[in-house]
């Protein structure tokens, strides 16, 4: 019997991340339509937009990069609510600031992404970024993705410390 409350709890914990990882996605998406305002994305993906593709991929994989620890958090969180089987304010509590790093995760993954665009537009500053990719610019798109990425991972590590400082 304990077997199968484990696996029914592990189901519940993963639904959970499934659903915790498509909101990040959809959001930082969100906000990086805001950020590249020269791009309809979903207009240039369907156009078959290789540079686009590529960026867009790269955000992803960023924002996933970010909220990761943030979603295990939160996963953490619920798993001690299941573990001693009853709902108490401590537990409350956890499930509150586990939900908090997550909003701080997902905050700052879309905070890596302009960052990494800001900063690749710096140091070309005589590149129009957003129009260059949106003409399809294959090696624009793979250096921007790849400062993104590398961001994104710098700055997991940044969530990890202030969520461990904070919470």
């Amino acid at each position: 019997m304990t077997m199968l409350v484990n696996v029914i709890v592990e189901l519940i914990q993963l639904i959970i991340a499934i659903v915790l990882a498509v909101v990040s996605l959809y959001a930082g998406f969100f906000a990086f339509t805001r950020i590249v305002k020269g791009i309809d994305v979903p207009s240039e993906l369907k156009q078959g937009n290789i540079a686009i593709g590529v960026f867009v991929a790269s955000v992803f994989i960023g924002i996933s990069v970010t909220v990761v620890s943030s979603i295990r958090g939160v996963l953490v969180g619920l798993n001690n609510i299941f573990a001693d089987g009853a709902l108490n304010l401590n537990d409350t509590l956890d499930v509150l600031s586990s939900c908090m790093e997550l909003i701080l995760g997902i905050l700052l993954a879309i905070g890596s992404i302009y960052l990494a665009i800001y900063v690749f537009s710096r140091l070309n500053n005589h590149t129009d970024l957003i129009r260059t990719i949106k003409n399809g610019n294959i090696a624009i798109a793979c250096t921007v993705s790849g400062m993104i990425l590398a961001v994104s991972v710098i700055i997991h590590y940044g969530v990890i410390g202030i969520v461990t400082a904070l919470f």
